[in-house]
């Protein structure tokens, strides 16, 4: 048993001749950015933002402040510091999940404020959905039956909105043009 024991120690601390193996000038060159499994060098431009660069809701200063966009070769990034929080988050070319999911996670009130916001003069949701279909069968010059055909409800089927009855269209429709009117 002492044999093998010297015979390990002996193993485990004669690397010498692995020394002479290592060449002293190799360097591995550091890079900014990896792509897949290969090392490159990326120019990044970095272009501050105010508040207004974008139409999003969630991008403006009531959630967001210092909005910094970086521009490499093949994306854009965005990166913003919360309000509340005073944490840096990023997001790809505008896409908005990763700020309004930091807002879910960490900042109730603040989700909820921007939740109302984004319904805008709607109180709830069913409401919003009403004013998009009024405006729909205006613009789209339709009859306000379209309401009641089955192809049309099948549109909203299993989100858990009504779609209201024809009569409900109309009654909101004769109310929506006679404010404008008086405007």
């Amino acid at each position: 048993m002492a044999g093998e024991q010297d015979l390990l120690e002996e193993s485990e601390t004669d690397f010498s001749a692995d020394d002479d193996i290592a060449d002293p000038t190799f360097t591995i060159p550091k890079a900014s950015k990896r792509k897949g499994s290969l090392l490159c060098e990326v120019a990044i431009k970095e272009r501050r933002l105010d508040s207004n660069w974008s139409s999003k809701i969630i991008f403006k200063a009531d959630f967001y402040t210092d909005f910094v966009k970086l521009s490499s070769d093949d994306k854009e990034t965005t990166i913003a510091k919360c309000v509340e929080c005073g944490r840096n988050i990023r997001g790809y070319a505008g896409v908005s999940s990763n700020f309004v999911s930091h807002l879910k996670l960490k900042h109730a009130d603040a989700y909820k404020k921007y939740k109302n916001m984004k319904l805008g003069n709607f109180g709830s949701l069913q409401e919003c959905v009403n004013g998009k279909i009024l405006h729909w069968i205006v613009d789209a010059a339709m009859p306000v039956f379209v309401v009641d055909r089955q192809s049309f409800v099948s549109i909203f089927e299993g989100t858990g909105l009504k779609i209201m009855s024809r009569q409900t269209a109309k009654k909101s429709w004769k109310i929506l043009t006679k404010t404008c009117w008086q405007k």
